[in-house]
């Protein structure tokens, strides 16, 4: 009935407020995520907005939510590439997209509205692209630009430094990272102490990985893992998504 139908969706719209406070005051989340890790719980709001507005089809707002996310906190570099390719497939390159910007594919499917497509080299329209890169590159000189007039372009060498400590911080930082390279890690030290013990000689991994300190380690028997080895396996496993975004923006 048409009664019982609108008192499901009240008891759904009342399921969703209420999850929706649990997460935002959840303890843990303000103590650890808030603090701790940084606003990492704030930085993923303007990471859903970016979502949101490329959902409603407002791809250069997307765009340009996801620059000020990076600039915030450049971990959120993985997501780069994804934003890469679909912007520059849907809203400079105009596939799937209207002719004038459009609102709907008549299936529900929302659509870029960008600046009307004029001249075109190799498929891209240089009218959107110019406009997106306006917009991304303000976004970055508005971050980095003080820093530029303070003390020139060592002083952004230094803040790369910073941000990207390849040589410092060693493959799992400290303790346990969340990932692969911690079971790494753990078969390393495991396949060193058996060797040991069946007398082959195996050079020692020295300190201990999971010990708490930023630190490099090298493994005593499976191959050390360098930084680009780290960024290939990455765009390896995102290969799959990004081609298929690539082909269906």
């Amino acid at each position: 009935s048409v009664r019982g139908g609108a008192e499901k969706r009240r008891g759904a719209d009342a399921s969703m407020v209420f999850a929706i406070v649990y997460v935002v005051l959840n303890p843990g989340l303000l103590l650890v995520d808030h603090i701790h890790f940084q606003y990492n719980g704030f930085l993923m709001g303007i990471l859903l907005l970016s979502l949101a507005a490329i959902r409603r089809g407002e791809d250069l707002l997307g765009g340009f939510l996801f620059a000020v996310l990076l600039n915030f906190k450049h971990i959120f570099l993985y997501v780069a590439p994804l934003y890469f390719i679909y912007l520059l497939r849907r809203y400079c390159m105009g596939v799937g997209v209207p002719p004038q910007g459009g609102i709907s594919s008549g299936k529900g499917t929302p659509y870029a509205k960008g600046v009307p497509r004029r001249c075109r080299i190799c498929g891209l329209d240089i009218g959107n692209l110019a406009v997106l890169g306006v917009v991304v590159v303000s976004v970055f000189l508005a971050s980095f630009g003080p820093f530029v007039a303070a003390g020139g372009f060592e002083e952004i060498l230094a803040i790369l430094g910073r941000m990207f400590p390849f040589e410092g911080r060693g493959l799992c930082h400290a303790y346990w990272a969340p990932n692969i390279w911690a079971f790494y890690n753990v078969a390393d030290k495991a396949l060193e102490i058996g060797l040991r013990k069946m007398r082959v000689p195996v050079r020692s991994s020295g300190k201990s990985m999971m010990g708490g300190l930023v630190q490099n380690i090298q493994h005593a028997v499976l191959p050390a893992i360098t930084p680009p080895v780290t960024i290939l396996l990455t765009l390896a496993a995102m290969a799959p998504i990004l081609i298929d975004t690539w082909r269906r923006p």
